[in-house]
């Protein structure tokens, strides 16, 4: 689920009541909370694996980041051998001014690890069943209440995102284009997936044009550079309530559809990860979002030193269009308008230290505002 990063370690010590051999952390995660999932998958694995005999559990690299830590490890069950992935969320942050996207925002860690559980179990079930060599889907192994984690198949293969700033000549056929055409694909299989007690979140235009304007009015009080085009909010008014539908089509949304959560494999095979299955929400937020993380997020400003064109923007917009089977059209261009003012607002409220590598943070924020703004001025003057 996540790119390997190494970790370092510090002394060895033996558990062989449960078959598992770890070794202490040097990350803040507690020990006992630690030791309770090792237990978890010494005593689940054989299970899983259809076998009866004793598990072997070998802890390799904890990754704790700022919404969840990730524990790697290796189990051994009568002599075959699985790579596994424990997410466990932490508490998550939000602005409670903005009551756009991240509307009710999960910040309940057991919570949040039950919503991924059930969406990784819906999406392995349905692609499972589809057959479909473009798209992959991930083992969902279990589901633990203290800590609360996820646990699920390594993914080997790399994110898109990666594959995006520097191509793998081990993926040999891999080709970035195909890549979005299959994730078009993917994106209407996913949005028409069911899934019980979901909530239905802006069903209606009037309600994605509220949201909106309180985007507008907290970037306008944020204060940074460059300002916001003059009018924007009346021209949203306006244009947005004329040319959206009443009622908007809906499909199960994956909130955080961007490059870093897509698995690339043989053949452009796409995987895609980190969806919370919560909301029933307008097609176009999904596909909007994803096509502003290539526009303004650090995937283009890190692609081999250079940024992504924009001939090569426009080619992936329109593969990306076309695997789902939808038009470039003006509602499109709204939800685009919707994203970016939440990437500038994200943008404009995000502290940096004075540091050399906050600075060097800010300016790079700073850079993505002016992307931004060039793109909602685009967006604009067409509406």
């Amino acid at each position: 689920m996540s790119e390997r990063t190494p970790m370092s370690f510090s002394e060895k010590r033996e558990y062989p009541s449960v078959g598992c051999d770890f070794t202490d952390k040097i990350v803040p995660i507690v020990d006992d909370e630690l030791d309770h999932v090792l237990n978890e998958v010494a005593s689940r694995a054989p299970g899983w694996f259809g076998h009866s005999c004793q598990a072997v559990v070998t802890l390799h690299g904890i990754d704790d980041r700022s919404q969840s830590t990730l524990i790697s490890v290796g189990v051994e069950v009568a002599g075959n051998h699985k790579e596994l992935l424990i997410k466990s969320p932490k508490v998550a942050t939000f602005d409670p001014r903005c009551n756009d996207r991240l509307l009710q925002p999960v910040s309940a860690p057991l919570v949040k690890s039950k919503l991924e559980y059930e969406a990784l179990t819906a999406i392995a079930r349905h692609f499972d069943a589809l057959e479909d060599p473009r798209f992959g889907w991930i083992q969902v192994y279990a589901h633990l209440h203290h800590p609360p984690a996820t646990i699920v198949e390594w993914v080997s293969v790399p994110t898109f995102a990666k594959l995006l700033r520097r191509p793998d000549p081990a993926i040999s056929d891999y080709d970035t284009l195909t890549v979005f055409r299959n994730l078009g694909g993917w994106l209407a299989e996913y949005h028409g997936i069911s899934m019980p007690k979901l909530e239905v979140r802006d069903a209606e235009a009037s309600q994605v044009i509220d949201g909106m304007l309180k985007l507008v009015d907290i970037i306008l009080k944020s204060n940074t550079w460059p300002r916001l085009p003059t009018g924007v909010a009346d021209v949203i008014r306006q244009r947005a309530t004329y040319l959206l539908p009443t009622k908007l089509p809906l499909g199960l949304v994956h909130g955080d559809f961007a490059p870093r959560n897509v698995f690339i494999g043989s053949g452009s095979r796409v995987t895609v990860i980190d969806s919370l299955g919560r909301y029933r929400a307008p097609i176009y937020e999904d596909l909007a979002y994803l096509l502003v993380e290539l526009l303004s997020g650090t995937t283009r400003l890190r692609r081999r030193g250079l940024p992504i064109s924009t001939a090569e923007l426009a080619s992936m917009r329109a593969e990306l269009l076309s695997g789902y089977g939808i038009a470039d059209d003006v509602i499109l261009s709204i939800f685009e308008l919707r994203a970016l003012l939440d990437k500038w607002r994200s943008l404009a409220q995000r502290s940096r230290s004075s540091n050399l590598r906050g600075r060097a943070a800010s300016m790079t924020d700073t850079l993505r505002r002016f992307i931004v703004a060039r793109r909602v001025n685009d967006i604009i003057k067409q509406l």
